[in-house]
């Protein structure tokens, strides 16, 4: 049976239809080894210690603590945690027409601490932080009290805050397929030392209307801020032959 030029032109551009349909699809379609929930969102790998504890308040010391402390003193805060040492893997997958960066990013030795991340680098962001945990803040000064000895009477000075927790290295690994994006914008990186805790304030002396003698009952000094901890500023970047490709 032969067809006319009409209908053979219908059939063909039929084909064509469907083949370039078969094509977007099999381009489009996601890749099983990829979690696609979050790749264009930001996403923060964060590994910042909490912050360290803080120091008693006067009011709330043992009997022992009074004794070598003082009575009317609060306590230092903690020192902040140091910020982990970070292993960051990173290789591109291919998703259709686009590429999904794959990141690995752990504390070595520690397999419960790794996850895995998923980044657009059009599209998504993601930030690596090792940074060093804050200080605890110090412990208030207790009020003096109205009917006490001189000392007493005198407000408690506060606790110094605890010094921030120095930044921890990160090393980065990047897999072959993924060194034409080593400087892309979507991966930041951050290792700083943690703040300081702030210091505790001082109690207000007390004194009985009248009370005469000298010197007179005084405040007690506010505890001083902690100092900020070091700031590593060490990331590492490692290429697929073992050699050192770039810092930051």
């Amino acid at each position: 049976m032969k067809l006319c030029f009409p209908v053979l032109l219908h059939i063909c551009l039929f084909q064509v239809v469907i083949a370039h349909a078969q094509i977007r699809r099999d381009t489009t379609r996601p890749n099983p080894f990829i979690n696609y929930a979050k790749v264009n969102m930001h996403q923060w790998a964060g590994y910042k210690p909490e912050k360290a504890d803080p120091g008693k308040n006067a009011q709330e010391l043992t009997f022992f603590q009074r004794m070598f402390h003082g009575r009317n003193n609060g306590l230092d805060g903690k020192k902040g945690f140091r910020g982990p040492d970070l292993l960051v893997k990173i290789d591109a997958l291919r998703s259709g027409d686009s590429i999904i960066l794959h990141f690995i990013v752990g504390v070595p030795g520690d397999a419960q601490s790794t996850i895995e991340y998923f980044v657009n680098p059009r599209y998504g962001k993601i930030k690596i932080v090792s940074d060093g945990g804050d200080g605890g803040d110090g412990g208030k000064g207790s009020k003096g009290k109205i009917k006490a000895s001189y000392r007493n009477m005198c407000g408690g000075n506060g606790g110094d805050g605890g010094d921030g927790g120095d930044a921890g290295y990160i090393t980065v690994h990047v897999d072959s397929t993924a060194i034409p994006y080593v400087n892309n914008r979507c991966m930041t990186f951050s290792n700083f030392g943690g703040i300081g805790g702030q210091g505790g304030d001082g109690g207000k002396g007390r004194s009985l209307t009248g009370y005469k003698k000298k010197p007179l009952p005084h405040d007690g000094e506010d505890g001083l801020d902690g100092v900020e901890g070091n700031s590593s500023n060490r990331i590492v970047m490692i290429g697929p032959n073992g050699n050192m490709i770039g810092w930051k």
